[in-house]
């Protein structure tokens, strides 16, 4: 999937950012920027989180009175992996590779013999 010409909002000069990120059937995936016109560090996050990153996550929509269209959505996180959004410069890549289960050994006690990180 790809995201390109993506511009901040409050960014005058017109700016965009494009990246990349591939999902691999063997639970590998890897994050690949093209164009970072800005140090991510650098980018205000007063009014929405700046991450880098992977998380599982779901929304909930409430109404604020019932039956009536204003509402408010809240978004419930878990299992997130925060990367160092410094890391993300024009031309670099992140991969994220999984560690071995005990389904890939063939017994328990290779599995549990086995270095996972």
């Amino acid at each position: 999937v790809e995201w390109g010409r993506l511009r901040l909002r409050d960014d005058m000069e017109g700016r965009s950012f494009t990246f990349q990120v591939t999902l691999s059937h063997t639970g590998r995936i890897m994050f690949v920027y093209k164009e970072i016109p800005k140090p991510v560090t650098s980018i205000d996050d007063s009014s929405h989180p700046v991450r880098v990153g992977i998380s599982d996550a779901y929304t909930v929509e409430a109404l604020l009175v019932p039956f009536s269209y204003p509402h408010r959505k809240t978004i419930y996180e878990y299992h997130t992996i925060d990367l160092d959004k410094w890391r993300v410069t024009t031309g670099s890549a992140i991969v994220l590779a999984p560690l071995p289960t005990c389904g890939q050994f063939r017994d328990c006690s290779s599995c549990l013999m086995s270095k996972t990180g």
